[in-house]
This record gives C-alpha cells, sequence and structure tokens, in this order.
C-alpha cells in the first residue's frame, strides 16, 4: 500500500510538471508563432507582459519536450544528430558532475537512442545554428569549458522562471513529463514511449505514467466485447 502511494505521489507530481513547465514556457513566448530564440510577449494594450527568453536554453527545452530527452542529452543537443526531418538521434549527454560529455543513461558506450524529431523542434534547433554557430564537434549549447554544463542550465531556468513562477514542483525536467504527457495523451503506445524515454524498462513507464492512458483498458475492453457478440 505504502508502495501505490509512493508512486500515485510520483504521478501527480509528473501530471503538474508535464503541463505547469508547457504551459508556462508559452506564456513566457507569447506572441510568437514558434519557440524562438529570445521573445516577448504584449498585451493589446502594449503592456509588457513576458520576459524575454534566455535564448541558449531554447533547445535544450525544444529537445525535452518535443523529444523526451533527459536534461543532460538536451544539453549535448547536437545538429549532427538530426538523421532525417523526423528522426533525432541522442548519442550522449553532458554529465552532471564531470561536465562532459558521457554515455547516455541504461546505454552502454557507442550505444544511441533515436527519438521522434517534430518539426517545431528541428526548425528550433536549425534557427539556434543558423544564428550562433555551433562548436567544431555540432554542439548548439557551450560554455567556458566547452559545453553546456548543469550550473549554467540552472542558471537559464531560473531567469526564465523569474518574471512568471511556475507551479510548485515544477522545474526543467517537466518539460521531459510534458513529452510523456503529449503522446500518451495522443494515443501513442506506451511502448514506443517508454523506448523514446530511455527507460530501463517498461514497468518504470508504466508506474510514473499510468494515469495517463486510462482509457486504453476501458477502449480496449469495448472493443474486445463487440468481437464477442459478433462471433456468438
Amino acid at each position: 500500500m505504502a508502495e501505490r502511494g509512493r508512486v500515485a505521489n510520483r504521478s501527480d507530481v509528473s501530471a503538474r510538471q508535464s503541463g505547469g513547465a508547457w504551459t508556462h514556457f508559452v506564456r513566457v513566448c507569447r506572441g510568437t508563432s514558434h519557440m524562438p530564440d529570445g521573445a516577448s510577449g504584449t498585451s493589446a494594450s502594449g503592456r509588457h507582459e513576458s520576459p524575454r527568453v534566455p535564448g541558449a536554453i531554447v533547445p535544450a527545452i525544444a529537445v525535452m519536450t518535443g523529444c523526451g530527452l533527459r536534461n543532460g542529452e538536451a544539453r549535448a543537443v547536437n545538429g549532427h544528430n538530426i538523421l532525417a526531418q523526423d528522426v533525432y538521434r541522442a548519442r550522449e549527454r553532458i554529465h552532471s558532475n564531470t561536465y562532459k560529455p558521457a554515455k547516455l543513461k541504461h546505454r552502454k558506450a557507442g550505444e544511441f537512442q533515436e527519438v521522434p524529431l517534430p518539426r517545431s523542434v528541428r526548425e528550433a534547433i536549425e534557427r539556434r545554428e543558423e544564428k550562433h554557430g555551433t562548436t567544431k564537434d555540432g554542439y548548439l549549447l557551450r560554455g567556458p569549458s566547452g559545453y553546456c554544463t548543469e550550473p549554467m542550465e540552472r542558471h537559464r531556468v531560473r531567469k526564465l522562471f523569474a518574471d512568471l513562477p511556475p507551479e510548485e514542483g515544477v522545474g526543467m525536467y517537466g518539460f521531459r513529463h510534458y513529452f510523456a504527457s503529449n503522446a500518451l495523451g495522443s494515443g501513442i503506445p506506451i511502448t514506443d514511449v517508454a523506448e523514446w524515454l530511455g527507460h530501463k524498462s517498461i514497468e518504470e513507464t508504466y508506474r510514473v505514467y499510468r494515469h495517463l492512458v486510462p482509457g486504453s483498458i476501458t477502449k480496449a475492453a469495448r472493443i474486445l466485447d463487440a468481437g464477442l457478440w459478433e462471433a456468438a
């Protein structure tokens, strides 16, 4: 029973984060039709409503929200990883402790992970690359050490959330939760979502996000019942 309670609490937090973080980002970018490198919103009266978006954080938010990447994988966003118009191949992450490239979580060295690449995310990556270029290795985000580190990410996120405080418990990871809720809520199989999230097992995905697909069992029961009547 205690374990069920912990799982339920975890699911509730992920549900709040999934909508809260993305809604916050959209509000900050209000007045634009795409994810910009920096934008501000204005009301009908001309009153300034939203702060400028820290441009360097936009590609990371884009691949977390649209592709489901983890924070470290998002810090390693790389133009060379666009395999096709709609496929992104995550090859590595920027480690939180060493601040250097490392293998993907739950993967062996050299293994990769292919995820869907929405057009809006691809365009956000291409705009950033066109405007600011990349490192010689293709990384979009960089820092004094050559890579975008976790402390740099935290600073940029605090700046992003400074004007419009998000819901309690919402942080950068909430953008990844949004990917999961958007995919599952749109009917994409949880097996596919688990693979794209890079979970070690589907049980992890099921524990955290089962509440986002409650209608699947009801729908299945209805379809199976219809088949039984037709066979009778």
